[in-house]
């Protein structure tokens, strides 16, 4: 590794821990601890500008009640290169409970950031210097009539080397169709106990997103969000995804984090594995089982390209 990578890893790994970690040194470095909570993963929505919140569909990251209309459980995979040597991955599923309105998802997400040591005062190398994040969430969502209502509560683990500590936090949000075509949701995600590590605490990072979704024919689907984060500025999304060949899907998108913004591009598909069953068979196909694959990229003009990968199984 040559000096110019060095100075590039080590500029974007202090970044980030500068943000994230604050919860490790006192003053204002920083406002709100886990700030890996910001990084999605599922590629259809990052794909999409990362707008969702009014969408209704198999994720609970955006809005707890987006599950409330779907038929099928699902199970998937998903993995983000998030700069170098940054890491995330999780395993998401959803499910309906039994012929009633209710759903329910579960959520476990593993963040790191590899290739760091410690040292002491005098320079000298202790080793390994381990930081990562884990959380499990809980959702379950249900539709009354135009309204769909959801929540979700999660725990999380921050880890720092030899230090750690805890959090609770809850998500909430509804979707409410307004027409036929077009939909408006609104979420709070994130809003919990202060995190606690080396005896200083900080509250957690959190959002307010609202947001609408367009579906001006069978096959199109236009998503818009604003994201208000309680440590930053006023985010905006946007994106759209065409469907084609019944099972195919190709989306693009746009974002701006205050003076930063960036496309989004991505494609997906389903593959009916049904046995006996043609992999083109209609969706509707009676007791199909779906591979499902989605690929998402994110130009970002600090760093690095960030490329989002899913697979998982429909059923």
């Amino acid at each position: 590794m040559n000096a110019k990578q060095i100075l590039k890893k080590g500029s974007i790994a202090a970044l980030f821990c500068l943000s994230s970690a604050s919860v490790l040194f006192a003053g204002d470095v920083g406002k709100t601890s886990a700030q890996y909570l910001k990084i999605a993963l599922n590629p259809r929505n990052e794909a999409m500008g990362g707008a969702g919140v009014a969408s209704m569909c198999d994720e609970i990251f955006y809005n707890p009640a987006s599950i409330a209309k779907i038929e099928n459980s699902s199970t998937r995979m998903g993995y983000v290169s998030w700069f170098e040597d940054m890491s995330k991955a999780n395993i998401f599923t959803a499910m309906p409970v039994g012929n009633g309105p209710v759903k329910i998802a579960a959520n476990l997400s593993y963040f790191n950031i590899s290739g760091l040591t410690s040292v002491d005062g005098t320079g000298n190398d202790l080793g390994e210097f381990k930081r990562n994040s884990t959380d499990l969430s809980l959702g379950a969502a249900a539709k009354f009539g135009k309204i769909a209502m959801g929540a979700a509560v999660k725990g999380i683990t921050e880890k720092y080397g030899p230090d750690s500590g805890k959090a609770v936090a809850v998500d909430a949000g509804f979707i409410m169709d307004i027409m036929r075509s077009v939909s408006f949701g609104a979420s709070i995600v994130n809003k919990g106990t202060k995190l606690e590590i080396d005896g200083v605490e900080k509250a957690l990072t959190s959002s307010a997103r609202a947001g609408i979704c367009i579906k001006p024919s069978e096959t199109v689907v236009l998503n818009c969000d604003a994201e208000m984060p309680n440590d930053d500025d006023t985010r905006q999304h946007f994106g759209v995804e065409w469907e084609f060949n019944e099972n195919y899907y190709l989306r693009g998108g746009w974002q701006k984090f205050g003076e930063i913004g960036g496309v989004t591009a991505g494609f997906g598909m389903k593959i009916n594995t049904s046995s006996g069953e043609s992999s083109m068979t209609s969706m509707n196909a009676v007791q199909e089982r779906l591979l499902l694959i989605d690929y998402a990229y994110q130009a970002n003009s600090e760093f690095d390209s960030i490329h989002r990968f899913s697979i998982g199984f429909g059923f």
